[in-house]
């Protein structure tokens, strides 16, 4: 029993010494031996544990100074300690009161093939062993706290374009309480410091057992460029500038899917500046703020209480292959659509905000004084767009709500202003939008008018007030309304180097369209034109200055037919002040003219109406030359109804010339134009009537011209002016519109032609008309065989012809007296041996000392003495050798032949007829002096004429006009 008890004592004593000797000597000893036996069989570099300790009593191991690499170790640690609870092994629990590692450092790195460095440090055998079926009950295993002190960390990546290092310091973790049988969370903090002085900080719980996490995080400072590697892996986007920070809270769960919530999440991005490889800048940032952001993986929700981006800049380039700047840098587009994004096949509402998977909800957007560069070099002439000073607010943005989205925005494009005030639901996709605008610079639109047209936007501006409102985007209901102002235009002529098109204010008010369907009406209440100016050029090729700006275009193909209906109603169009150049450079000398002070109303116009719409302008040429053009018509049908009148007042004819030389052969010395057109159309059928007065109308020289009347324009200027000095034209045009064989202008053109020829070819039947005789012949007078006598015809013709020459003032008369031998021989022969009876008679009374009649003419010759005066003038007429020797005869018969022979030589003789000629025209002469008043001045005597033909009975004196 004493030995035994001998025994136990000294075992008592020897199992405690041994205890304390194993665990404070042999065990740290072994374990630092068998340790770094192990690190040297397995490492592939150079390891080392320095020193071990280990606490019996307790249960607290300690390590220095471990370390695997050289120079530069790969990982290390200075000191660790751990402690076992006694209790808790009793209990068949491991339960670690504290575990510490003291600055621990490790290289991470990955290669050019992306495999972790770490891996080549260890080479460990294959492991033979079958897998063994896990455990059904968690080990019951307990951390209270494990720490790490002032740990550090590099990082390296040169797998990437450009290789990534990065060294992390003053790494705290703390974890506590940690079970791998219990479901009690654990919880955590880290805290850690990077290289670019990135402070990351965070704090939670986590349970392993339901694989659930929750906590907070905090990053700031946290430089992008230190990052950037893996973005420009991805795109060719280069990093100048950039830092983010931000702070959250998370919910985490792996089992049995993933869940991922974050909440209270806040972001700030600072000072971010984006360049593509050609170190051209892309985009620069200021800052951007995110406030309140939550997402729910699961529920696939995003919220966002406030985006905020202060001064972005946007340079955007198109490069003359059409390539966006942003598009060369993006990632291949992928071509096919998602699946949950297509339409259904029964939808006829198409792609909707509402499609999205994700629920996203957002609050307030703000981007505040910004600014967006937009510059296009695949058009003829480079653009550039600036939009300044940029501040826009979205309100209420929900995917899956109907609630309106607001949207304010305020910029400005280069001196104008823009301002946009919208509310648009993202499911019915209706909504109201109001844009003001003022001062936008128009020029900004000449690349897209090169292709187009030879000319140079000099100025324009725009001004609008507009309101609209859409129901839908896949079956329009669109309605706008408001008002567009364009002022100062001012539009040249490249060609010419002249203005082409200019106004100070064209204004469209009361402006609405409204398109619903296939059914489209643009209403505008009102079109102000404020000094409007238009210039119109006929060169010498016959060209106008509007064919040559326009540039040619290739035919298009047809455009596919359409139900698509349109209606247009204008209420009225005012021109104020409106001015317009005419010039024609084919005539020469080239012709120019002005109308100025163009003020007016045209009314209202309207492609659905049939009522006729008012006219009513007043102008002025050359500033001092009156036009009015006023009444009515149908704008969209016009061969239904049109009234239009027309008036030119003292117009100066000499701005005419050009058109003179060129159509009549000469100059215009002086002279005004007074003209009134008036059209009437109804239901086709035209009634026109154009009225000319020409004032003091004076040819001056001649002008040689191929395209010249070939006609005596100067006699039918003087045939058609009046005692005042005016000419009045009438032309009326009748004729059926309908007729596509129907045209007015050569209708016009003709009459007036014709009435020039008939003014020249048939002048006394014009005078006709014009002294009151019908379309009788004035320029021939009547006169009966062998008289020199104006019977009543003649006299009435001559009166009508004083007449008309009376309201002629500028032609002279040329009379022509005639005599023909075949018709007035033997009735001349006849009157002048009469007049040679009472000649002799009259000589026989002298010589008796007989009385005397006052008339020697006006004598009675006895019908008994006429055979002895026969015979006396017989024999005068034998003893000048102008008759033959009577042959035998009876007497009976004598009287016969020598009357035959007398009357006979008579009949013949020139000076009988060309005296009775000059008669003639005597008396016509004067008959229009004495009778008709006609200026002696006006009257010329021709020639005679003792060879006329002769009609009938009566033979004709010829009067030839002419002209003062």
């Amino acid at each position: 029993m004493r030995k035994f008890l001998k025994g136990l004592g000294w075992a008592l004593v020897i199992l405690p010494l041994f205890y304390l000797w194993l665990g404070f000597l042999a065990i740290p000893g072994l374990g630092l031996f068998f340790g770094n036996q192990l690190l040297a069989q397995y490492s592939t570099q150079p390891a080392r544990l320095q020193r071990l300790e280990f606490n019996p009593l307790t249960l607290e191991l300690r390590l220095w100074h471990f370390r695997i690499g050289e120079e530069q170790p790969a990982i290390s640690l200075e000191a660790a300690r751990a402690q076992l609870g006694w209790k808790n092994l009793f209990q068949g629990r491991v339960h670690l009161k504290e575990v510490l590692l003291q600055q621990p450092y490790a290289h991470i790195g990955l290669d050019e093939t992306r495999r972790l460095t770490l891996l080549d440090l260890f080479k460990l055998p294959e492991s033979t062993d079958k897998a063994e079926e896990p455990a059904t009950t968690p080990f019951p295993f307990t951390l209270e706290l494990a720490r790490i002190e002032q740990g550090s960390l590099s990082y390296q990546d040169r797998a990437l374009p450009e290789p990534l290092d990065m060294d992390f310091a003053g790494i705290d973790i703390e974890l506590r309480e940690f079970t791998l049988d219990r479901e009690d969370p654990a919880t955590f903090s880290l805290q850690l410091r990077a290289g670019d002085d990135t402070d990351i900080q965070g704090s939670g719980d986590f349970a392993l057992h339901t694989l659930t996490s929750r906590g907070q995080l905090q990053v700031s400072g946290l430089q992008l460029a230190s990052w950037w590697p893996y973005v420009l892996e991805q795109l060719p986007l280069h990093l100048q500038q950039g830092s983010l920070q931000l702070n959250g809270n998370y919910q985490l769960q792996l089992d049995p899917q993933l869940q991922l919530q974050l909440n209270g999440l806040n972001l700030q991005l600072d000072n971010l500046a984006l360049s593509d490889a050609d170190q051209n800048s892309l985009l620069e940032l200021a800052r951007l703020q995110i406030s309140q952001a939550g997402m729910d993986l699961a529920a696939q929700q995003l919220s966002v209480a406030q985006i905020s981006l202060q001064e972005l800049h946007a340079p955007l380039l198109i490069d003359a292959q059409g390539r966006l700047n942003w598009e060369k840098i993006a990632p291949p587009a992928n071509t096919e659509k998602p699946a949950h994004l297509e339409p259904t096949q029964d939808s006829n509402d198409g792609f909707k905000l509402a499609d999205i998977p994700w629920h996203l909800q957002l609050q307030t957007l703000k981007v505040e004084n910004s600014r967006v560069a937009l510059d296009m070099h695949n058009q003829p002439e480079p653009v550039s767009l600036q939009l300044s000073a940029i501040n826009l607010q979205l309100d209420s943005l929900d995917s899956r709500s109907d609630e309106p989205v607001r949207l304010q925005l305020a910029t400005r494009l280069g001196e104008g202003s823009i301002n946009l005030a919208a509310a648009i639901a993202p499911q019915s996709m209706t909504g109201n939008a109001q844009l003001k605008s003022r001062d936008l610079d128009l020029r900004i639109v000449r690349p897209w008018i090169k292709p187009y047209a030879r000319i140079e936007l000099l100025s324009a501006f725009l001004d609008t007030d507009l309101e609209a409102s859409i129901k839908s985007l896949q079956q329009p209901d669109l309605n706008v309304s408001g008002g567009v102002k364009v002022r100062q235009l001012h539009v040249r002529d490249q060609a010419q180097n002249r203005d082409l098109l200019k106004w100070q204010a064209l204004q469209l008010e009361q402006l609405s369209f409204a398109q619903a369907a296939n059914n489209s009406t643009l209403r505008i209440g009102r079109i102000r034109a404020q000094q409007p100016y238009a210039r119109l050029v006929i060169n010498e090729n016959l060209e106008t200055n509007i064919s040559q700006v326009l540039i040619p275009q290739p035919e298009s193909a047809p455009a596919a037919s359409s139900d698509a209906t349109f209606a247009f109603e204008l209420g009225e169009v005012l021109v104020e002040d409106g001015s317009a150049n005419f010039a024609d450079y084919s005539l020469k000398p080239h012709f120019a003219t002005a109308i100025q002070k163009l003020n007016g109303r045209i009314g209202t116009l309207a492609s659905e109406s049939k009522k006729p719409t008012p006219v009513d302008i007043t102008g002025a040429v050359d500033n001092y030359a009156p036009v009015h053009i006023s009444g009515s018509l149908t704008p969209f049908d016009p061969l239904q109804q049109l009234d239009i009148t027309t008036e030119f007042k003292r117009v100066e004819l000499t701005a005419l010339t050009p058109y003179s030389g060129k159509f009549a052969g000469y100059r215009i010395q002086k002279g005004r134009l007074n003209m009134e057109l008036h059209y009437q159309v109804n239901e086709g059928q035209l009634d026109a009537s154009n009225t000319v007065l020409l004032e003091q109308l004076q040819l001056g020289e001649k002008v040689d011209s191929a395209d010249a009347v070939d006609l005596p324009v100067r006699l039918a200027v003087a045939m058609l002016k009046d005692t005042k000095g005016d000419i009045s034209i009438h032309l009326p045009v009748k004729g059926d519109l309908n007729s596509p064989e129907f045209s007015v202008m050569p209708i016009v053109w003709q009459t007036l032609r014709n009435l020039l020829t008939r003014a020249v070819s048939s002048p006394f039947k014009m005078l006709a008309g014009i002294g009151k005789a019908g379309d009788k012949d004035l320029g021939q007078i009547p006169f009966a065989a062998g008289s020199p006598g104006l019977n009543p015809d003649a006299i009435a013709a001559l009166d009508s012809l004083a007449d008309a020459l009376q309201q002629r003032p500028m032609l002279k008369l040329n009379i022509e007296g005639t005599s023909a031998a075949v018709l007035d021989g033997p009735a001349l022969a006849e009157r002048v041996l009469e007049r040679r009876y009472q000649e002799i008679l009259y000589r026989q009374l002298q010589e008796r000392g007989k009385p005397l009649p006052d008339d020697i003419y006006s004598m009675e010759v006895p019908e008994k003495s006429r055979d002895k005066l026969l015979e006396q003038v017989y024999e005068s007429m034998l003893a000048d050798g102008k008759v033959a020797a009577m042959p035998s005869m009876p007497r009976k018969e004598r009287h016969d032949w020598q009357r035959q022979q007398v009357l006979g030589q008579m009949a013949d003789d020139p000076l009988f007829l060309r005296r009775l000629a000059q008669q003639r025209a005597a008396a016509i002469r004067s008959h229009l002096v004495e009778q008709g008043g006609v200026d002696v001045e006006r009257l010329y005597l021709l020639d005679v004429n003792e060879k006329a033909e002769a009609g009938s009975d009566v033979i004709f004196s010829q009067l030839h006009l002419d002209v003062l």
